[in-house]
């Protein structure tokens, strides 16, 4: 925090592929404390190696489709979609550029990653079908800059 722009790096584990053509999406979520916060298309993938509680990751496809939007709470969300080729199951880290929040101090906000099948095309719904089971990563404590 006091930074206008930060990079947030997601690392995450996929356990079904994301196929082209049928209207599958990751989502990344934040909740209502990370309100005001906006995060920016393109996502860069990253390579990592394994450390403790995580695999190695691969890259993420070039032709994966970026949108980003902000839910009715005012919490930033971000849908990756398959394009010219499908997302593999496997293990991914991804950087993505984000303002701050105006969440107050000591708030602690969760981020949610999850994967639809069918997904709606307006990614501020939650409509479609869920192919693996929804992760929750407990977020950072937030602290005056």
């Amino acid at each position: 925090i006091g930074e206008q722009q930060n990079t947030l790096t997601f690392r995450f584990h996929l356990v079904s592929t994301l196929h082209t053509g049928t209207g599958a999406t990751l989502l990344i979520r934040a909740d209502a404390g990370l309100k005001g916060m906006s995060l920016k298309c393109p996502v860069v993938g990253r390579m990592f190696g394994a450390s403790p509680g995580f695999d190695s990751t691969t890259e993420l496809p070039l032709s994966v489709e970026c949108q980003s939007s902000m839910l009715s709470s005012g919490a930033p969300i971000l849908a990756l979609r398959p394009s010219a080729e499908a997302v593999l199951a496997g293990s991914y880290a991804l950087e993505v550029q984000a303002s701050n929040p105006i969440a107050a101090a000591g708030s602690q906000p969760n981020w949610t990653i999850v994967t639809y099948q069918n997904y709606s095309e307006d990614i501020t719904l939650k409509e479609g079908i869920l192919l693996d089971a929804t992760a929750t990563a407990q977020g950072f404590v937030l602290r005056e800059s």
